[in-house]
């Protein structure tokens, strides 16, 4: 009887447990679909919702609101007041809309929106905009579109054409939008091959010091494409950031950088690995924890990978927790540890103390602007184009340029 009792009590912890698993992946699951900040669908968590809508093939109307002078209230009034506006938001779109409507938080001051049908569209776009200062794009379904990204594309391209006139209005996409809209679309498509096929590429550009000692490598994003050739960065960035496709991007680039950092270590080349985030990045549910279980896997130092942030930052709260855990991090403004500043080379007054990074030196005359203004490091064509990977890595073991490198900074 005891045994009995026993397999019985063992089966039903077993079954408790189970239960609880579930519950614990199922909560895992929503907050990997939800934005924390506003407690909205974030950008995973709308697509799956549009695309759960799309099997009904029902007629559905995506509208994409940015705010207006949400930028400029950051910079006078502080992040703090930015992030309470985001939160106040979005209650305000919600009573707006319908039963069944769907509002998410996209990344930024970005939200988007899912309405079911196309008849109460532009009363609802108009109710939205006396409500919350934005501006806005519509795309329809299947008018315009037939799939996630295409509606997404053209709702943004509405949103583009809009915010080109006055801000505060809407705009529904029409055909005459279409360049824009379709090469978009095109080069969406673009990525998601390269995703799939492994076309992605990463070239290194050397950042040096004052005496020319190579300290870093950044790691630059290309695409490989068998008929387009090399698709530069400027080509589909833009797009990439656009779609959210930039999060499957980044994750590409984050594991490819360390395991080159890695590479190299193992042969006794000790040089820094630097990567770019965008600012939608940033967004990302667990950016930081991702960034740090990779360089562990890679089994690198911290110290080993670096972070520039390549546009305004939004949410600091993964740059803060890269920087407690020892990862240096730049920007182009002077919030970090270390500034990234172009011609004339001027650093900020109130933090002599930061480390400047001089970009975009083409010319030996901007170099010695340059040192002259106090920069530490410097990176550009005069100094070395991006290089292939065989090729850093030769650079790095003979520390010899054929380029202009060797004319340039040998000199005192």
């Amino acid at each position: 009887m005891l045994t009995v009792a026993l397999a019985t009590g063992l089966f039903l912890a077993l079954i408790a447990l189970a239960r609880l698993i579930s519950v614990f992946r199922a909560f895992r699951k929503a907050e990997r679909l939800t934005d924390t900040l506003t407690g909205l669908p974030n950008r995973p968590g709308f697509e799956a919702i549009l695309a759960e809508h799309l099997q009904s093939r029902q007629p559905l109307s995506i509208i994409w609101m940015n705010l207006d002078g949400f930028r400029k209230l950051n910079e006078l009034r502080g992040y703090t007041n930015g992030d309470v506006l985001l939160m106040q938001t979005g209650p305000r779109i919600r009573r707006c809309l319908r039963t069944g409507d769907t509002v998410a938080r996209f990344g930024g001051d970005d939200f988007l929106i899912l309405l079911r049908g196309h008849n109460a569209t532009a009363a609802i776009v108009a109710r939205l905009l006396a409500s919350v200062e934005a501006t806005a794009g519509v795309s329809l379904y299947p008018n315009d579109a037939e799939n996630p990204l295409g509606l997404l594309l053209l709702a943004e391209t509405a949103l583009r054409r809009a915010k080109n006139g006055a801000r505060g209005r809407a705009l529904f996409y029409e055909p005459s939008m279409a360049a824009s809209g379709f090469r978009g679309a095109e080069i969406a498509s673009l990525i998601q091959s390269a995703l799939k096929d492994n076309h992605f590429r990463l070239v290194y550009q050397p950042i040096v010091d004052a005496d020319g000692e190579i300290v870093r490598m950044e790691a630059l994003v290309r695409i490989d494409d068998p008929v387009l050739g090399r698709v530069a960065p400027s080509d589909f960035i833009g797009v990439a950031e656009q779609t959210g496709l930039i999060h499957e991007v980044g994750a590409w680039v984050l594991r490819r950088a360390c395991n080159q950092a890695r590479d190299w270590r193992v042969t006794g080349l000790d040089t820094q690995v630097t990567i770019n985030l965008s600012p939608l990045q940033l967004e990302s549910i667990g950016l930081a924890d991702a960034i740090l279980d990779q360089i562990s896997k890679c089994e690198l130092e911290r110290s080993a990978i670096t972070i520039h942030l390549t546009g305004d930052v939004k949410s600091r709260l993964p740059v803060d927790r890269l920087r407690a855990a020892g990862i240096t991090v730049s920007s182009q403004t002077p919030d970090f540890d270390e500034i990234r500043v172009g011609a004339p080379f001027v650093l900020p007054a109130d933090r002599p103390d930061i480390a400047a990074i001089a970009r975009g030196i083409e010319k030996p005359e901007q170099l010695d602007k340059a040192r002259a203004a106090g920069c530490r490091l410097f990176q550009g064509f005069q100094i070395a184009p991006p290089l292939e990977p065989a090729d850093a890595t030769e650079i790095l073991r003979s520390g010899i340029f054929s380029g202009p490198l060797e004319n340039t900074l040998d000199r005192s």
